[in-house]
This record gives structure tokens, C-alpha cells and sequence, in this order.
């Protein structure tokens, strides 16, 4: 007679795991994986009436819902007879890859499709049971912020807790579970088997089982409750019922919360979970840089839309073209899409959805600026440029831009509102018909924050004037730092601090590493270094390709084995940085490129970008990943290293090291093949650094200053309902200011739900771990600030108010809010009639 196991309770949750993409593609889960599991388990349903099925991704559900409707209508009155759950959202997102806007925006839209179709149940659960890269430690703090009060998820999760009370840092928190059988499991003795061990663990005795065939779909079939008849039958079996996954979860929180009173059993848990597998912080590295930089010219394109938006008194935010772009960019975020651990065609197919996407972002800056330019005073014999900041502060930084010149000018320079010159330095040129096309750089002078500015390109005559900038073959300067290359090895050989007086390297940086592979399986998920690191290349070819009055450029051009590599190595005139972009034409398998950076600080703590966040880490041999920037900071000085789309980082024994590409050999054995341009840039800095700085280097390398070439025209417009008043731009303008600099704006766009002209949504965060009150000025008068969650529900709490164009929101320490804010007036403008004073346009 088996041991007595009547005392425990298991719960029963028929599940299929449908990968969207791995080693299939996505027209194959539409078509025939997503129908197929769907109607075996409402078949299923109909033949027992107890039988109860969750799932998630409401991408799938729309696919489903778009090309079998009358399977969905199926679907659809299961879920109105409490059989099946609807969980998680839009994707089962990888949770340590995706960024910070896309975690949100997967539970707004999905959210959103899930009210259309009148469901709510059980949103309240997030569902990832098979996100390998690991589990950033901000998510409960996002979770939360969103309406999520549980999680499920299997790996990755703490040895000892396999149930827990998950923190975020600003103190939020999600109750956590792992399903101990996992998921792809068919019911079998040992579901009564492991309920000792559960018991020892967790001191509970509810467990929940998720069963179903997995993966490529499939879910429970009969013989899983054949299976649990015969269990039910066994003497001393535990009680089984089914449930559905809210059921489930608030079953367990009463028990884990009497479990605590009775025992004192602590289930907290605060930090990030690193799982094994930290090869997908860098395979199928194109796709992972596409991607990111959609996404951040998603968000360009949202910001530049609200202000578009406000010149118009009329509904014109294109909600649809701005949710069809994030439902496509959410879906890549799919735990093996982005993490690289898909096969070949998965990526061709993305490589084509994500050219298209990029022409359809064009499309929507190139409109919004427009109609910025269009109302802005650009007459005169000067060619106009309109300077677009999408970043919440004010910014000098680089701006290129595309003229169309009749002729170009002898000497060129860019001339603000203020009569400010920059320099001008022209990168190419050709013709084009009667025209010259020319691209050209100049450095921007304090850009409005989230606004524009407009400059005028004229003949500077005369000399040039002086700068900063000296450079030779293998040594540039500028007014902040001063830079020399190896001669033989292209590496950067020291970067003098001038303000500091010190090198930054202790040894050669920006240096190309390749490290061995051991040719094991699964390399897409897992790294393999062997510690052996090839270093001595064939000489580089060192050359001097740019010279001017904005930028100095060496290029250091070296065979790898089998690849190609130029290094360039830039300063600007005026900024701070040394600025990397390396183009590598690769061709190597079993094996990882690094670039490495031995820096000279004394007890340098590295920290590292996550999404809402930031984390600091022991220094270790390790890969771990970052978003956007990594620092590192010592008792004396420190350097934040910002960049494009690179999520595997090691620091160890005073060396940081970005890892650029892999070689992997399985699922896409020709994954990452031909040219890469990886860009990245160093910033030294001080001692008394700040997380608020490394997140402003990371999006400014990230979220680039836009520009657009306008045609001559007064500016001067009739509103829409007000004939009589004539109005324009002013010449420079900011939409919105956010200080100080450790409240970080996310997210500016008009409300989801709204489809007249709309409130504002803003979504910030604070970065330092300080408790602050931010400070949001605006152009116009503030009609109304109200809190709500991420999901743009009204909140009750009442940490807002407002005065005049500046509205106050506090903030906790690490606290991400989410605030609607009424503008008094529709539009902005300024009047014409009025001598130039700025002003609001009534609402029409």
C-alpha cells in the first residue's frame, strides 16, 4: 500500500505551450498548431465537464479571432463558462531582453484586446513558464503598476522557494509559483509522487499541475483523464480539482499566508534570477538590433505624434498605425525570438516584417515633422533644418541631416533663433538631377527637451572658425579628452581625462577579443567558452578618415581569422565621449567576439542598465546582461559604456567587455553570417556619479536627435474652427520638461481608450532610490493631473497636483507612475496678432 497522500490537494490546469516561433514558423502556429490544440481541448470540454484549460498570448488569440472565427467563437464561450482562463499578455515576452516600455505595453494591449472581447477573469495572472534568460529584478515593480498580482513561471526561480512573494525595489510585489512537474507533461503517478518533496520545500500541500502536450501546441488529450481516473481510484490519493488559474493562485495565497502565522516560513524574495542560460543575450545579434532600434524609433514616433497632435484641434494621433507597430514589435519579444533560439527562417521572415515596420515609421515621423515644419517661419534666403529632441531633457549632441542644395556653401554653418553658429561638416555629397544632395553633421546646441529647433544652413565665409578637435593617425583631441591608438593593433592605447588628469585604461581598450566555443549542443542558449582567447591579429591598417570642424575619425582596419573588422573611433567637437562603431564582416563559428575596456579605477563597482532600472553586480567571469549602458565606478573616477542594442557584458578583474557577436551552431547554423555595424560609446566621468547619468548615456546613444530639411513658407495657418486667427510655431519649443534628472520619462503618448482628441500619458520612473518630486512644465497651463496604473485605469491616490504650465508628481524610491494630464488648451501656437506672445488654442 503506497504511502497516504490524502492531506494534499492538487490542482488540476489543462495547458498546451504554444511556441509562436522556434522550430517553425509563425504561419505554421496560425495555421494549423493554434487550431488544431484549440479544438482538441474544447472537443475535449465537451466530453467532460469538469475539465478546465488556461491560455495565454493574446497575439494568438487575435490570429485566431482573424482567421478562424468561428473556432474562436468556440473559444469564446468556454471562457464565458468559466472553463477556460485568458492569461498573461499580448506575448510570453523573454524577460530579461525585452525593454522597458515593450513589458508594459504587452499587458496595455493586451489588456485592451482582452475588454474588447469582454474578458477580465483572470488577467490578473501573468503567465511565463519558459523564459530562459532569466528575470530581471524591476518585474514585480512593472507587474504590479500593471494589475498583475501573480506569476507563474518555471525557470529560473529560487532554489529553496518554488512558491514566493516576489519584491520589486520600489517595495511592490507579485505572488510567484512554479509548476514543479513543469509544462508538456502528461498526467502519470508521478503527479502524487512529488507531492513530499513540494511539501518539505514550500510547507504546503496545494500544488498546482499543468498537463498538456507542449511546445508545438497539443494540450491534454483523453488519456490524461484516463490517466486521473486511475489516480482518483488509488487508495490514500490526494483530492484533485480542477481550476482555473485565479482560482488557483488565491487558493494559494491564503495557504502560504496561514503557512506564515503558523510557522513563521518566510516566502520573500527580492533580487533578479539569472537562469543558465546566457547565450541569448547575444545570438542572432541582427535580429536583437533591428528590433531594438524599431522600438526606440516606435517611441520616436510617438512623441513626435502628440506634438503633431496638439497643432491640429482635431483627433488625428493615429492610435491603429501606433498599436499594429507595437503589437509587432511585442510579438518578436517572444522568449525564443528575441533571445536568438529560433531556426533560420524564423529571422528571414523577421527581416523582411522589420524593413517593412521601419518604412511604415518613416512614414509616421516624417508626417509628424511635417506638420511641425509646416507651421514654423522658415522664409528667408538660409535653408531650414528643424532639429527634433525626443528625449525629456534639453540636448546638445550630434545631429545629421539631408540637404537638397542648389548650391553648396563654401564654408557651411548652422545658425540658431539666437544667432548661435555651429560648424558643419559634410560627410558625403553627390547630384542628383539640378540638385546636390548632401549629408552633412553638425553639433545641436541645447535642443528643447521632447520639442525642436530650427536652424538656418548659410555661407560662414571667411576661415574656420577654431575648435577643440586635433587629430593624427593614431591620436585625436578634444576640449575633454585626448586619445591614442596602437599603431599596430588598431586597440586604443590610453584615454586621457583632461579635467580629471588620468587615464582611464589600465591596458589597451576598445579591444577585439575572440574567445573559443566549445562546439556543445544548444549553443543558442548556452555559452561556452573554453577560456581560450585569441588576441594577435595581422597588423591593422590605420588611417585618418575624417577631419573637420565637428568630428575627428581614425579607422583601424584588421583580418579576424575568417572576418573583416574596421574599428572607427570618433570625438566631437565640445562632448565628452569617445565614440565606437565597428563594422564587422563575420564568418566565424564556435567561437564569441568581445571588445574589451581594462579600466583604471580603484574598487570599481559595476551597475548595470535593466528595464525601469538599473542593478549592481559582483564582478564576475561571467555573461550578464544590460540594457542600454553599464558603468562602473571607482573611489577616484568612472565610466558609463553606452550602447546600441548589446545585452551580454562580463566585468571582471577591472576589465569590462561587451560581447558583439557568437557563432552558434545549432538551429541557425549560419546565424549572424556577413556585415554588422555595432555602435557604442564611452563617457568618463567623476566619482560622484549617478544611475540618473548612466540612463541618460543610454538613451542618448539610443533615442538619436532627428532632422528634416523644410521648404520656405511663412508658417502662418488658420486652426481648424477659429478662420480668423492667424498663428505659428515659434522657432524653438519644448512640449514638455521633466526634472530633476532622476525622474526618467518612458513613455509620451495620447490616452489608449480615447478617440477624440485625448489627455496626455506620461510614464516615468525614478532611477537614484531616492524619494523625489518631479516637476513636468509644459508650454500651456495645466487643466488636470490624475494618477492612474499602467493600463491608464484612474488610480485614487492623490500624489499630484498642478499650477499654472507645471505639474508636481511625487515619486518613492525606484517607483514607476503612470500620470493623464489635461493641457488647458488643444492647441499650441503662437499669435501673430499678439506681437509673437505664445499662447493656447481653445478647444474646437
Amino acid at each position: 500500500m503506497g504511502e497516504d497522500r490524502s492531506r494534499f490537494t492538487v490542482h488540476l490546469l489543462g495547458n498546451a505551450h504554444i511556441d509562436l516561433v522556434y522550430r517553425w514558423r509563425l504561419n505554421e502556429v496560425v495555421e494549423r498548431v493554434g487550431p488544431d490544440t484549440f479544438k482538441g481541448v474544447l472537443d475535449l470540454m465537451e466530453s467532460d465537464a469538469e475539465f478546465t484549460f488556461v491560455q495565454s498570448q493574446m497575439a494568438l488569440y487575435q490570429a485566431t479571432q482573424q482567421r478562424h472565427p468561428d473556432l474562436f467563437r468556440r473559444i469564446e464561450a468556454a471562457v464565458a463558462a468559466g472553463r477556460w482562463s485568458v492569461v498573461g499578455g499580448w506575448a510570453e515576452y523573454d524577460h530579461m531582453l525585452t525593454g522597458d516600455e515593450c513589458i508594459i505595453r504587452h499587458y496595455l494591449l493586451g489588456r485592451q484586446f482582452a475588454q474588447a472581447q469582454g474578458w477580465s477573469g483572470d488577467m490578473t495572472v501573468d503567465w511565463c513558464p519558459d523564459s530562459f534568460s532569466g528575470h530581471a529584478h524591476t518585474l514585480p515593480t512593472i507587474m504590479a503598476g500593471c494589475g498583475i498580482r501573480y506569476l507563474l513561471m518555471i525557470r529560473a526561480t529560487p532554489a529553496d522557494k518554488p512558491a514566493f512573494v516576489w519584491e520589486g525595489p520600489d517595495g511592490s510585489t507579485v505572488l510567484t509559483c512554479k509548476a514543479p512537474l513543469g509544462y508538456g507533461i502528461a498526467l502519470s503517478p508521478a503527479v502524487t509522487e512529488m507531492l513530499p518533496a513540494w511539501e518539505e520545500t514550500t510547507g504546503l500541500t496545494d500544488v498546482l499541475v499543468l498537463y498538456g502536450m507542449g511546445d508545438h501546441g497539443g494540450g491534454p488529450r483523453q488519456g490524461d483523464l484516463d490517466a486521473l481516473a486511475d489516480m482518483q481510484a488509488g487508495e490514500g490519493s490526494p483530492r484533485f480539482v480542477h481550476t482555473t488559474a485565479l482560482d488557483f493562485f488565491q487558493t494559494l495565497e491564503q495557504r502560504m499566508e496561514e503557512e506564515s502565522e503558523r510557522s513563521g516560513r518566510s516566502y520573500h524574495f527580492c533580487g533578479e534570477l539569472l537562469d543558465f542560460s546566457r547565450g541569448p543575450f547575444t545570438s542572432e545579434a541582427r535580429a536583437k538590433r533591428q528590433l531594438r532600434e524599431l522600438e526606440h524609433r516606435l517611441l520616436t514616433a510617438e512623441r513626435l505624434g502628440v506634438l503633431s497632435s496638439l497643432l491640429q484641434r482635431k483627433p488625428v494621433y493615429p492610435r491603429v498605425d501606433y498599436d499594429a507597430a507595437w503589437e509587432s514589435v511585442l510579438r518578436h519579444t517572444f522568449h525564443d525570438d528575441i533571445p536568438g533560439t529560433s531556426r533560420r527562417p524564423v529571422y528571414l521572415d523577421n527581416a523582411r516584417e522589420y524593413a517593412e515596420l521601419g518604412r511604415d515609421l518613416d512614414e509616421l515621423i516624417a508626417t509628424s515633422m511635417g506638420e511641425l515644419g509646416a507651421r514654423i517661419d522658415t522664409r528667408g534666403d538660409e535653408v531650414p533644418v528643424v532639429v527634433y529632441n525626443p528625449t525629456p531633457w534639453t540636448r546638445t549632441a550630434p545631429a545629421e541631416v539631408e540637404f537638397r542644395l542648389k548650391r553648396t556653401p563654401r564654408r557651411p554653418v548652422m545658425v540658431d533663433e539666437e544667432g548661435e553658429v555651429a560648424a558643419v561638416q559634410v560627410l558625403d555629397q553627390r547630384v542628383d538631377g539640378p540638385w546636390t544632395r548632401v549629408k552633412a553633421v553638425f553639433v545641436a546646441r541645447s535642443v528643447p527637451s521632447l520639442g525642436f529647433r530650427l536652424y538656418r544652413l548659410q555661407d560662414g565665409g571667411g576661415e574656420e572658425a577654431a575648435t577643440g578637435l586635433r587629430a593624427g593617425v593614431d591620436a585625436l583631441e578634444n576640449q575633454y579628452l585626448q586619445v591614442r591608438l596602437d599603431p599596430d593593433t588598431g586597440d586604443v592605447a590610453s584615454i586621457e581625462d583632461k579635467l580629471r588628469r588620468g587615464d582611464v585604461l589600465q591596458g589597451r581598450g576598445n579591444a577585439l577579443q575572440l574567445l573559443e566555443e566549445d562546439p556543445q549542443y544548444a549553443s543558442a542558449w548556452v555559452y561556452w567558452p573554453t577560456g581560450e582567447v585569441e588576441r594577435d591579429w595581422p597588423r591593422s591598417e590605420l588611417s585618418l578618415v575624417e577631419r573637420g570642424p565637428v568630428r575627428v575619425t581614425v579607422s583601424a582596419k584588421s583580418w579576424l581569422r575568417d572576418s573583416y573588422v574596421e574599428r572607427l573611433v570618433t570625438l566631437y567637437d565640445g562632448m565628452p565621449g569617445v565614440f565606437f562603431r565597428t563594422t564587422c564582416h563575420w564568418y566565424e563559428r564556435d567561437a564569441a567576439l568581445k571588445v574589451a575596456f581594462p579600466l583604471a579605477l580603484e574598487a570599481g563597482v559595476a551597475t548595470y542598465g535593466v528595464p525601469f532600472g538599473c542593478i549592481a553586480r559582483e564582478a564576475a567571469d561571467e555573461e550578464v546582461p544590460a540594457h542600454r549602458w553599464v558603468d562602473v565606478t571607482g573611489s577616484k573616477a568612472g565610466a558609463t559604456l553606452a550602447s546600441r542594442a548589446v545585452y551580454g557584458h562580463d566585468y571582471h578583474d577591472g576589465c569590462l567587455r561587451l560581447t558583439l557577436l557568437r557563432g552558434i551552431g545549432d538551429l541557425d547554423p549560419n546565424a549572424d553570417e556577413g556585415e554588422h555595424v555595432i555602435e557604442y560609446a564611452l563617457f568618463p566621468h567623476g566619482p560622484d556619479w549617478t544611475p540618473a547619468e548612466g540612463t541618460r548615456r543610454g538613451l542618448e546613444v539610443n533615442l538619436p536627435l532627428v532632422t528634416r530639411q523644410e521648404m520656405k513658407r511663412s508658417g502662418v495657418l488658420s486652426p481648424w474652427g477659429a478662420p480668423g486667427l492667424k498663428v505659428a510655431l515659434p522657432e524653438s519649443l519644448a512640449l514638455a520638461q521633466v526634472e530633476p534628472a532622476n525622474v526618467v520619462l518612458t513613455a509620451l503618448k495620447l490616452e489608449q481608450g480615447q478617440w477624440t482628441k485625448g489627455a496626455l500619458i506620461l510614464r516615468l520612473y525614478e532611477t537614484d532610490g531616492k524619494a523625489t518630486t518631479a516637476r513636468i512644465s509644459f508650454p500651456l497651463d495645466v487643466a488636470l493631473v490624475q494618477e492612474t496604473d499602467h493600463l491608464e485605469e484612474p488610480k485614487p491616490e492623490g500624489r499630484v497636483r498642478w499650477s499654472g504650465s507645471e505639474a508636481q508628481v511625487e515619486f518613492r524610491p525606484h517607483e514607476i507612475r503612470t500620470v493623464r494630464i489635461e493641457l488647458a488648451a488643444y492647441g499650441l501656437a503662437l499669435d501673430t496678432e499678439r506681437s509673437g506672445s505664445a499662447r493656447g488654442l481653445e478647444n474646437g
